[in-house]
């Protein structure tokens, strides 16, 4: 993950996070009434209020290399599976075996792909917010008016899209879990017949 960055300290990634915020937010038809993105540096604004939009553009940034992570751990679940299933080395051990371990693998990578997801979702969480601070701050100014209610209820709907990904990501744990059980009970199966004791260890 990186790190926050502070409002003193980068002043040129605020305004490439502004810019990218106009057309992200600013023209978003799907997020109802558009709202404009707040300039950090108009004089207008205090200093709280800066502060309160770079937090928010942060959290997008932050939420946006997430997902650039999980998509990363993604392709490398892929990429370990096809690794790992190729060649002969399965060739002398039992269809039970193989399945329980390419059964494992394909739990792992559904875990990343709903990992993936969300990460995704946290970067539309982070949009919304980013938006709702927007308006926020553009009515404590008195720059322009809102609607807040319907802003706040895109971001409670997003919230509970998090919650409900969380959720999916959790119950993949136990399945993988489970996975991984099967895998080992196969495996010492495998010892006890002084079968491909390391097969394990040299490609897992």
């Amino acid at each position: 993950m990186k790190r926050i960055l502070m409002l003193q300290n980068a002043p040129i990634r605020r305004i490439l996070l502004g810019c990218l915020a106009v057309g992200v937010l600013g023209t978003s038809a799907c997020a109802g009434q558009s709202v404009t993105p707040i300039d950090i540096h108009d004089p207008v604004i205090s200093v709280e209020s800066r502060r309160f939009v770079a937090d928010a553009q942060d959290a997008v940034s932050i939420a946006r290399s997430g997902y650039d992570y999980a998509d990363q751990e993604l392709r490398a679940a892929r990429q370990q599976r096809a690794r790992l299933m190729a060649g002969d080395a399965w060739d002398a051990v039992s269809a039970e075996v193989t399945d329980s371990f390419d059964t494992l693998l394909k739990a792992r990578i559904r875990l990343a792909e709903l990992r993936r997801d969300a990460a995704e979702a946290r970067v539309d969480l982070a949009q919304e917010k980013l938006r709702e601070v927007y308006a926020e701050t553009a009515l404590r100014h008195d720059i322009e008016a809102y609607e807040m209610a319907p802003i706040r209820k895109t971001v409670d709907a997003a919230l509970e899209d998090l919650s409900e990904a969380n959720a999916r990501v959790a119950e993949q744990l136990l399945v993988v879990d489970r996975s991984s059980r099967a895998w080992w009970k196969s495996y010492r199966g495998l010892l006890s017949q002084n079968k491909h004791p390391n097969m394990f260890f040299t490609n897992f």
